[in-house]
């Protein structure tokens, strides 16, 4: 199929425009478009700086706010016990314990002193609770009585008197 350039219609205004385009493009096109190119890609690169940068600041903000708060609980080294938790795994050990020795027909252990103690931590723990005591407090308080406790069940298994904790 053969078109003649003569049978084709364009528009006058087209034509014109098409003669008077230059044969060659113009010196500096291939600059323009390298120059347009690294922009792109200085650009795409700031960008990624820019991104990995707000990470960074974003991860030492974490670690700025979290160290604090973390020291305080390796210096401690308690602050991963639940002591309320154990304390009461602990009562129901030293109530099993009671339960065994009430029915063998084993005679009974005066645990009295340890009694009064720990009924007097309790209403330690109670007036704390009722006043709004702070954390470390509490935990404290929940401590000793776990330790009162742990006490009672040794003495118990060892069959014991306790005279005073």
């Amino acid at each position: 199929m053969n078109v003649d350039n003569d049978n084709i219609s364009l528009a006058p205004s087209l034509r014109q425009r098409i003669a008077q385009a230059p044969a060659e493009p113009p010196a500096d096109l291939w600059a323009r478009i390298e120059a347009a190119h690294f922009r792109r890609v200085r650009h795409r690169r700031v960008r990624r700086w820019t991104a990995c940068s707000v990470g960074v600041v974003v991860l030492l903000v974490g670690v700025v706010v979290v160290s604090p708060h973390r020291a305080s609980l390796v210096q401690s080294g308690e602050a991963e016990i639940d002591w309320q938790a154990r304390a009461e795994a602990l009562e129901l050990q030293w109530h099993a314990l009671d339960s065994k020795q009430g029915t063998s027909g084993t005679p009974t252990w005066n645990a009295e002193p340890a009694e009064v103690e720990l009924g007097d931590l309790d209403r330690r723990l109670q007036l704390a609770y009722e006043r709004a005591a702070r954390k470390s407090e509490l935990a404290a308080l929940w401590k000793h009585r776990s330790e009162l406790l742990d006490s009672l069940i040794l003495a118990r298994k060892q069959g014991l008197v306790l005279t005073h904790i």
